[in-house]
């Protein structure tokens, strides 16, 4: 199911390049969680899907707790980890977490400025270079606890992320 949790319209402070999920019947995606985790085998708590699913649940502020207690909810055993298949700062991906740190906050600017009422122009848009770093973090964290990329697809893309935004102080140190 691809849907942005909580399933709220809220501002959640973040870019999504791709359009954000789309927004589900809240009764309807808490009916599909039921369901497959009862295709799971597992015992699923309603009132805790619901809560996440609606944005009600708070127990804690953080976002990785909604998830946690989502996967409880969904009858998984209760863990406060869950180990990560790929390492998002494996040194094959280079600096991508730098520069898709500099296209955060420009993305963090966007967001902000309606609500701050500044008035921005073209100029302040993302720019190809950006999009394109902040599409691989997508892709690196959307693998990261498995089901995305395996890390030899994330190597390829990362190549031809490289080969596309050479790294500017490359030239630098080699005196170009």
């Amino acid at each position: 199911m691809s849907m942005h949790l909580p399933n709220t319209n809220e501002n959640c402070g973040y870019q999504h390049l791709d359009g954000r999920p789309g927004r589900v019947e809240p009764r309807r995606a808490v009916e599909a969680f039921e369901a497959w985790a009862h295709e799971a085998g597992r015992a699923p708590v309603l009132a805790t899907i619901s809560a996440v699913v609606h944005g009600t649940w708070d127990e804690s502020p953080f976002r990785e707790d909604k998830v946690l207690a989502l996967f409880v909810a969904l009858g998984y055993p209760s863990g406060r980890e869950i180990r990560p298949v790929i390492d998002p700062h494996d040194p094959a991906f280079g600096d991508y977490d730098l520069w898709s740190h500099f296209a955060d906050n420009s993305a963090a600017t966007l967001i902000r400025a309606p609500e701050k009422g500044w008035v921005l122009g073209p100029e302040d848009d993302l720019t190809p270079m950006e999009q394109d770093y902040l599409r691989f973090e997508d892709l690196v964290w959307g693998s990261v606890y498995g089901g995305g990329l395996s890390r030899d697809e994330l190597i390829t893309e990362h190549e031809q992320l490289t080969s596309r935004w050479p790294d500017p102080r490359a030239s630098r140190r080699r005196g170009d």
